[in-house]
């Protein structure tokens, strides 16, 4: 089911140790926007500090 709003709404049902449970999963279009460029910034920082590390692990040695 889909609103005008940015949401989209889904009814599911399910057992679960002989419990019956009744679900509402919804999902919001601006959150979901929000948290890709969240994990994009994150993916960039690690990405950074692993080159970082990289370099450093390729210097030479000297004695």
């Amino acid at each position: 089911m889909a609103h005008s709003t940015g949401y989209k709404v889904t009814f599911l049902s399910s057992t679960y140790g002989s419990v019956p449970q009744r679900w509402l999963l919804v999902f919001s279009q601006q959150a979901y926007t929000r948290e890709i460029a969240t994990l994009q910034r994150t993916i960039e920082k690690e990405y950074d500090a692993m080159e970082k590390q990289c370099t450093q692990l390729s210097r030479p040695v000297f004695n």
